[in-house]
């Protein structure tokens, strides 16, 4: 399960995605992701309220954002969450000066996740692979190229079951192997593997070694064997003591011929509930052009019933077809107190890539100050969040999340609505209803165009692109996993269409001083003109 605030992110972005173009996606690993649900979401339903402040936006001037705000000023979110094992049901709403503009309730339920919204009216999205408004929205982020924290959970369950089949192969002796940052080891058990050998335990090794790795490079792992000689080892604090490190080196064989030479490394220290890490891979493929994957990484964890820390790094470096490398960096910190659940701290992720001598370095950071709320109607989680993102050092978008610490009590109502929707598995025969997806595209060129219009206007008829989409009678199921590229465009404009009616209509009541950015570059003539359209509406 994602965190709230996390998992938020998309519904409450879409107004300054799809209007304003700003591209802030979630940058969190799942390993991170987990950590941090566990820690904010023990007490259901959890419930947020809150508001969005634009301190950054190219190309837009410093002296052109308080526009931005002015509007923002209007506007405030709310969402739920209610979780029963492995169904969960997500609420969202946007209002403005208390107006609901629309609604979405996303509910998954046994790996099928779906949408109602009222931007698609009578449609259920649905999908099997992810969010449906991820999906719609583009808001899929990349996978990382290691998940270090994943990769300890992974390892964890995986490496003793590889340490076990090595055994009878094992020389077991004393030793003095200083592990930086985690000890030193006095007893090591070192197996030199087979061809044979290695053959026989192909699963166990491919497991450990794809602990924490994208999907691409796991589905390479599961093609390559293990040359001659391939070392796996295990050491120890001492005989019988606890374990300190796995440490894996030889060839890779794949089935091309070629090899690649890899050393391993995770060392630990774990204590429970506290524990340190650090990890080291480096495999490096003989081809033309060479390959490499190098991965450096350490943290450490503290997980207590009433304490979180998290503090860690890692640094994935890939070179293949282009050079590139990312950082994950985290440092966050939590406590139980009179007044609540905090969390603080910050995370990030920096991408570098370089290609034909050009080179262009993305860093999104979140800096979260929330403290989880016990309350009658379940948990309030409130305080503030700053994301931003920088490209090659440019500040194109920042902004503040701003949680407020109560709810209001027309929305926490809404938790207790027993009228859900069911999640089933989506039928792909009723999949894509031409009624509602194929009759998107139909234009209307005369569409609520005005009487009379005048040239002496910059605005007197509907923009041009303006398009009806017909509404289905009946509720339809369209399941987003096998839908065209074109139908699922055609679905994001028509709630980008119905999205920035909606919020025009609820501007266009707003006083005319705080309407300084729909107005801009506008004549008084226009402006009117405009405004008189909108009401129309």
């Amino acid at each position: 399960m994602k965190s709230l605030v996390v998992r938020s992110l998309p519904a409450l972005l879409v107004c300054l995605c799809l209007l304003f173009g700003m591209g802030v996606s979630p940058a969190t690993a799942a390993g991170l992701e987990e950590r941090i649900s566990g820690w904010l979401s023990q007490e259901m339903p959890l419930r947020l309220s809150g508001s969005l402040k634009v301190n950054a936006f190219l190309p837009f001037p410093a002296e052109q954002l308080p526009m931005f705000n002015t509007l923002l000023d209007h506007i405030s979110f709310q969402a739920s969450l209610e979780e029963d094992g492995d169904d969960s049901l997500t609420r969202y709403q946007l209002l403005c000066d208390q107006t609901e503009v629309f609604s979405l309730t996303e509910r998954s339920q046994g790996g099928v996740s779906a949408v109602q919204t009222t931007l698609l009216p009578n449609r259920t999205l649905k999908s099997g692979n992810s969010s449906p408004m991820d999906l719609l929205l583009g808001l899929q982020p990349e996978e990382p190229a290691f998940d270090f924290l994943a990769a300890i959970s992974q390892a964890e369950t995986s490496y003793k079951a590889l340490i076990d089949a090595c055994e009878p192969f094992a020389e077991k002796k004393r030793a003095n192997y200083k592990i930086k940052d985690i000890g030193t080891s006095k007893w090591s058990q070192i197996a030199r593997l087979t061809t044979e050998q290695s053959d026989a335990m192909l699963p166990l090794l491919r497991t450990v070694l794809q602990s924490g790795m994208d999907t691409l490079y796991r589905e390479e792992l599961d093609q390559v064997r293990f040359g001659k000689g391939f070392i796996v080892a295990l050491y120890k604090e001492k005989e019988n003591g606890k374990d300190l490190a796995v440490y894996m080196k030889g060839n890779l064989l794949y089935p091309d011929g070629s090899t690649c030479k890899l050393t391993y490394q995770w060392a630990f220290q774990n204590q429970g509930v506290e524990r340190k890490d650090t990890y080291k891979y480096d495999a490096q493929r003989n081809s033309s052009p060479t390959q490499r994957r190098l991965v450096n990484a350490k943290a450490t964890q503290k997980l207590f019933s009433t304490e979180i820390a998290l503090k860690g790094s890692s640094e994935t470096t890939l070179k293949k077809d282009i050079a590139s490398s990312q950082v994950f960096t985290f440092d966050l910190s939590g406590k139980d107190t009179q007044e609540g659940r905090t969390l603080k701290g910050s995370w990030s992720q920096q991408d570098k890539r370089t290609e034909k001598g050009e080179t262009v370095t993305t860093l999104r950071s979140y800096a979260p100050d929330l403290i989880l709320i016990s309350a009658p109607q379940g948990a309030i989680l409130s305080g503030n969040v700053e994301i931003e993102e920088k490209r090659n050092k440019l500040l194109p978008s920042s902004i503040t999340l701003t949680l407020a610490p109560e709810i209001p009590q027309a929305f926490a109502s809404l938790s207790q609505d027993q009228n859900l929707y069911s999640v089933e598995e989506p039928s792909t025969a009723s999949a894509l209803p031409a009624s509602s997806i194929e009759l998107n595209a139909d234009q209307d060129p005369d569409l609520n165009r005005l009487e009379d219009p005048s040239d002496d206007y910059l605005v007197g008829v509907p923009p041009i692109g303006l398009k009806t989409f017909p509404v289905p009678s009946q509720m339809k199921e369209i399941l987003l996993d096998s839908i065209a590229d074109s139908a699922l465009e055609d679905l994001l404009a028509e709630l980008s269409q119905n999205l920035a009616g909606k919020l025009l209509i609820a501007f266009s009541r707003l006083p005319a001083a705080d309407l300084a950015l729909l107005q801009d570059g506008l004549t008084p003539q226009d402006a009117t003109r405009f405004l008189s359209l909108i009401e129309g509406l």
